[in-house]
Parts: structure tokens; C-alpha cells; sequence
């Protein structure tokens, strides 16, 4: 890929990746670390990667959680907001 995924396209393939792998690893550590190796494959930057699987497990637990409030400087990211739009219309939690 000769760009740099859009946000949707990271925010996507994030919660991708967490899917592939919430139920092969052995901490949340190790959840991250997946998901951040994966995003780094499509060409995302380490930092970037690092900073979405971090931001993937705060969007879960907001949505699992909505009464723990997020800090509004996280929520007023772009991919954060792309991440809370992709868990809502994917269904997450809703079976």
C-alpha cells in the first residue's frame, strides 16, 4: 500500500484484530501487542499501531461500560471516534 490507512480503515482493522485474537492470548498486554504487530503489517506506523490498540480496549470497555466516563480529550480524537462508530455499527455486545 503506497498510503497510509485512513482512520476508518485503522479503526476497522483494529477491532479486527481484536476479534482474531481476544481469545488466543494471555493478557491484555499481549492483546495489544497483537493488535499493534497487525496494524503495523497494513503499513501503519509503530506509534500510530501502539497508540490504536490502546485506544481499541478504551473504546470496548466505554461501550461495555457507558457509565465510567472517557476523558474528553480521548473521546474528541478522530480515531477514537472512529472506533466507538465501528463498535456501534458492528453490534459489540448486543448478543
Amino acid at each position: 500500500m503506497s498510503s497510509s490507512p485512513s482512520v476508518q480503515e485503522i479503526a476497522s482493522a483494529a477491532l479486527s484484530l481484536w476479534d482474531m485474537n481476544a481469545e488466543e492470548v494471555e493478557n491484555e498486554l499481549a492483546l495489544k501487542v497483537a493488535i499493534a504487530r497487525g496494524l503495523t503489517e497494513m503499513g501503519v506506523s509503530t506509534e500510530d499501531a501502539a497508540f490504536a490498540a490502546a485506544l481499541v480496549d478504551r473504546a470496548l470497555n466505554a461501550h461495555e461500560f457507558p457509565d465510567r466516563p472517557v476523558d474528553e480529550a480521548i473521546a474528541q480524537l478522530p480515531l477514537y471516534q472512529a472506533l466507538v462508530a465501528e463498535i456501534q455499527s458492528a453490534g459489540y455486545g448486543d448478543d
